[in-house]
């Protein structure tokens, strides 16, 4: 009596061959076809007001400036103490806002250069520097 065998991977090639002869075609659009964002109605990025934590000893009656984030803050040269500002706003945007709000809150102003100023309430005292930012404007402000 003849012994068969069936060879696994010959079987394999021959399905593969038999897969490879199918044809497919797409018979309709892709349901998201005429789909586009271009007349999304995009309202302004709203940024309001300082993200991070101030240090307890920050004067009150400084304003900040709107909108930024807290980047960094701590202890200055000549017993001074600093906390830096990043914002998405550009550095003559910035200091002018700044030089408008101190005005009005009663601060006492000098400006010592350009992006630089210096002001005084009370016993109060500050310097700020704004900066460029590849995106915006970092502001040092120091105080005592």
């Amino acid at each position: 009596m003849p012994w068969l065998f069936a060879c696994p991977q010959q079987e394999a090639r021959e399905t593969a061959r038999a897969e490879d002869a199918l044809e497919v075609e797409d018979v309709t659009l892709p349901v998201d076809t005429g789909l586009s964002t271009e007349t999304d109605v995009k309202g302004p990025k709203i940024v309001q007001g300082v993200a991070g934590v101030l240090p307890s000893d920050y004067p009150r009656s400084l304003p900040t400036p709107e909108p930024s984030s807290v980047n960094d803050f701590g202890s200055a040269s000549g017993g001074m103490r600093f906390v830096e500002f990043d914002s998405p706003t550009s550095a003559p945007t910035v200091a002018a806002s700044l030089e408008e709000r101190l005005l009005r809150s009663g601060w006492q102003l000098r400006v010592v250069g350009e992006g630089r100023l210096e002001a005084s309430k009370g016993g109060a005292q500050v310097s700020i520097a704004v900066s460029d930012l590849y995106s915006g404007s970092r502001i040092r402000v120091e105080y005592r």
